[in-house]
């Protein structure tokens, strides 16, 4: 009652109360905010405790990523020690009861392969993490000495080893891609010099016959039903790009010609 006197004195109204306890609440919220941890515990009993939160794309695996990720897990179902893994775990046909009391996250190969061509995953990440969790949830439940715990043990460590080289495999991928759309950028906005021009001027006269295929690719041009060796076309109806692509081809024949050559002597 005084404490509702004393605000009344001071003048506050009942809608400023409440916005008072909103703020208030609100810089509560931000603080709980600010000191929690973005990078989550996974539960395992082989020191590999804290991982970075994987960064979620707004599209599944690409196609090449889909496929490195199947080549690991290929290389993984070579191993006989992988069949356990295989299928869900059946706390019936195993006798083991208490099963989900232990293990929360439950992960198996199989449906982590089926998740690969679902379209499930939307990044590396996801996947790794998954394998990881078949193999943990087996060396949490099972102690040490158990066969099954031995069989995860090994096979956590011949995954982590293949999926290096998937990583290298992606990164290597990954620069290649940015290498050639650096390079598209690059020519979409460079000319080329009169010496280009010319070259390819004199090229575009007579187009060698393997190259005929690719520079009508291109310039996005049907193919002529019979063998030319002029297009008759104009140059400058076609970006920068086109025609820095189409030099390159010649560039290319000319070289291998010359190495075919130079051998041939």
């Amino acid at each position: 009652m005084e404490e509702r006197s004393e605000k009344l004195i001071k003048g506050v109204s009942k809608e400023e109360e409440k916005k008072g306890q909103k703020k208030e609440r609100e810089k509560k919220e931000s603080k709980i905010e600010e000191g929690s941890s973005h990078r989550p515990m996974t539960r395992s009993m082989s020191g590999y405790e804290i991982e970075e939160k994987p960064v979620i794309k707004n599209e599944p695996l690409n196609s090449f990523e889909k496929e490195l990720c199947m080549s690991v897990m290929k290389q993984l179902m070579k191993v006989s020690e992988s069949e356990v893994f295989m299928e869900p775990v059946d706390p019936e046909i195993w006798n083991i009861p208490n099963y989900f009391d232990i293990i929360k996250t439950p992960m198996d190969l199989g449906t982590v392969i089926k998740k690969i061509k679902k379209n499930m995953y939307y990044s590396i990440d996801e996947f790794s993490n998954d394998v990881r969790l078949t193999f943990t949830n087996a060396m949490t439940f099972n102690p040490p000495g158990n066969y099954v715990h031995s069989y995860a043990e090994k096979l956590y460590k011949i995954f982590e080893n293949y999926y290096r080289h998937c990583i290298r495999e992606l990164n290597h991928h990954l620069k290649e891609e940015n290498n050639i759309l650096q390079s598209k950028k690059k020519y979409s906005q460079k000319p080329l010099n009169r010496s280009e021009i010319h070259y390819l001027t004199q090229k575009m006269k007579n187009i060698p016959l393997e190259c005929l295929n690719d520079v009508c690719e291109v310039l996005e041009i049907q193919k002529p039903i019979q063998p030319i060796s002029e297009l008759n076309i104009k140059l400058k109806d076609f970006p920068n790009s086109s025609l820095h692509h189409i030099y390159s081809i010649f560039k290319l024949n000319d070289r291998e010609n010359q190495s075919a050559s130079t051998s041939n002597d």
